[in-house]
This record gives C-alpha cells, sequence and structure tokens, in this order.
C-alpha cells in the first residue's frame, strides 16, 4: 500500500465520519419540555451621515427662439407644461 493510497483512505473515512455527524439531528431532550426559543437583539450603531454633493447640469433648450419662455409646474394634478410664443 503506498503512502498516496493510504492518504486517499484516510481522507475518505474523515469525509464519511463529517457527512455523518453533519446529518444526525441534533438532541432536542431539553430540561424545560423539548421548547427552544430564539432571543434576537437590535442594536442601533450611530453612523456617519451619507452627504452626496453633487452641482446639477444646467438645463439647456436647444432651438428655443429668443423671447419664448417654457415654465413647468408640479402641482396635485401631476406636471404641467406653459409655452409663451412671443
Amino acid at each position: 500500500m503506498t503512502i498516496n493510497h493510504r492518504l486517499t483512505t484516510i481522507v475518505s473515512i474523515a469525509a464519511f465520519g463529517l457527512a455523518a455527524a453533519a446529518c444526525t439531528p441534533a438532541n432536542t431532550d431539553q430540561a424545560d419540555g423539548g421548547d427552544t426559543h430564539t432571543v434576537v437583539e437590535t442594536v442601533e450603531v450611530p453612523g456617519a451621515p451619507i452627504i452626496i454633493d453633487r452641482e446639477a447640469p444646467p438645463i439647456v433648450i436647444d432651438g428655443q427662439p429668443a423671447g419664448d419662455s417654457t415654465t413647468v409646474r408640479a402641482d396635485r394634478d401631476g406636471i404641467s407644461v406653459e409655452t409663451t410664443n412671443r
């Protein structure tokens, strides 16, 4: 029997033992009648606020002759667009 064969056998036996242990059900015989409960604690950790400071690019309307105006308003009915041609 070579060392490589022995090592393969040992690793196979160890893997089989770990698989058997992982598939074994947990012991449910508890002193309080078999009931278990989980306690979850939530802790708020203060952190620095995230501030994203970006400069918005200017809005450019191409093809609008001088003297014309466009107004966009948001009201309770939605967005309305008003144009004035002079």
